[in-house]
């Protein structure tokens, strides 16, 4: 067993020894980065599942397997708060099971929300797949460097395991923002439509005392007195680890994937890489 099954095998049968405070039910890219910032900063022990990656193979054997609920549930008792995919879906489950838990919801559009995803994967996630059709096309060279390849290659991993194919880059909601060169517009308004099914079923279900529709802009003041901690005398942390300039480190990976990775991945059949 490899050390990250292990890790999580030990995180899903944690004794629940925390009383689960705060769910954050907003979007992957909607501040999930900031929030997990914050509440640290107010003593709470978040868990964020882009930085602890074991949490959602449980979750997604929950959601969409045969997986255990007292595993999934673990998670939520092992820490104070809980963010990002697909911790955000299970707000129901949350709400039964912790009774004196809250939720939080950010104030963002679903344009909002899909351009900061989209920025994400166009110039993190991808980014080097990107140049490298870029620098391709420029020499004219056309096996395994196509939009289309990558597609297939991308599609291919997602496919493989059932937490990449459901509970990863919003593929829940019908989003397809690992396709290198961007959705068609029917899956763009499936995601957005989506989204916003999430966020006003949230707001329905969610009582309002246990709710809080919170304004990132507000600071502190309105997300303090919501979980009822004293405001930190320092400023509020607005944290995204994933949106720096990365150009030429990307320059180079392409560089580097042109020169060296031409004949690592197979062409598919019927096609014209």
């Amino acid at each position: 067993m490899t050390v990250t099954a292990l890790a999580a095998v030990f995180l899903a049968l944690a004794p629940r020894t925390a009383s689960f405070e705060v769910l954050y039910a907003g979007a992957p890219r909607s501040g999930t980065q900031t929030m997990y910032s914050a509440l640290k900063i107010m003593g709470l022990n978040p868990i964020h599942s882009g930085y602890n990656l074991t949490t959602r193979p449980i979750l997604c054997e929950y959601l969409y397997g045969n997986g255990s609920k007292e595993a999934a549930m673990n998670l939520f008792a092992s820490a104070d708060a809980a963010m990002d995919e697909p911790f955000q879906l299970m707000y129901e489950d949350v709400l039964k099971e912790f009774p004196n838990a809250k939720v939080v919801l950010p104030v963002m559009s679903a344009e909002d929300w899909y351009v900061s995803e989209r920025n994400y994967f166009k110039d993190t996630v991808y980014a080097v797949e990107r140049v490298a059709v870029e620098v391709a096309h420029g020499l004219k060279i056309r096996r395994n460097t196509s939009y289309e390849f990558f597609d297939a290659m991308w599609e291919s991993m997602y496919s493989s395991t059932l937490t990449a194919d459901k509970c990863w880059a919003c593929r829940y909601w019908g989003c397809a923002f690992w396709k290198v060169e961007g959705m068609t517009p029917e899956e763009n308004r499936t995601c957005l439509n989506n989204y916003e099914a999430h966020m006003d079923r949230v707001k329905a279900l969610v009582p309002p005392s246990r709710l809080l529709v919170f304004n990132f802009s507000d600071g502190w003041a309105p997300l303090s007195h919501f979980l009822g901690r004293p405001v930190p005398d320092e400023p509020f942390p607005y944290t995204d680890k994933y949106n720096k300039d990365v150009a030429e480190e990307t320059e180079a990976h392409a560089a580097s994937f042109l020169q060296d990775g031409m004949d690592i991945f197979p062409t598919p059949r019927r096609s014209e890489l």
